[in-house]
């Protein structure tokens, strides 16, 4: 009977598991999982470093699709640590149809959002890294591209 070398073991146990981390790791990220064709704009707003113009920024992020940002870099998160809170303001659109107040919405810097539902009903989900809940801040406000 053959068996596998004990070095091979090893390595499978310990390099396979990283392969299946999700790739949000060190990074924060945001999902749009709308039921139907609303889009969101998105822009970071608190808890990076850098000026006005290389603050994450996402435009038509559609249903389906995922916005990420390393908080490594400085661009994506001040303190570059999972925990520190980063502020995002964000609106969404269906068809010729445009919230331009938008949200504020806060996130974990190695968390993520999950927008879902529809554009008339949205739901706002905010986890940590670890997948627990996350206890966010959401307003409804306005925002021009400058703040």
């Amino acid at each position: 009977m053959y068996t596998l070398p004990r070095t091979f073991l090893i390595f499978t146990a310990l390099i396979i598991p990283l392969s299946v981390l999700p790739h949000y790791a060190h990074s924060y990220c945001i999902y749009n999982k709308m039921e139907d064709d609303t889009r969101f704009y998105i822009r970071q707003i608190g808890g990076q470093r850098g000026t006005v113009f290389s603050h994450f920024r996402r435009d038509k992020l559609f249903p389906g699709e995922e916005a990420c940002c390393p908080y490594t870099k400085k661009q994506c998160a001040k303190e570059q640590t999972p925990d520190s809170e980063m502020t995002f303001w964000m609106s969404h659109a269906q068809g010729n149809y445009r919230d331009l107040v938008g949200f504020e919405i806060t996130c974990p810097a190695g968390g993520y959002i999950i927008f879902n539902r529809s554009y008339l009903h949205p739901k706002f989900e905010v986890y940590n890294a670890d997948h627990t809940p996350y206890e966010f801040r959401l307003e409804h406000r306005y925002h021009n591209s400058f703040n």
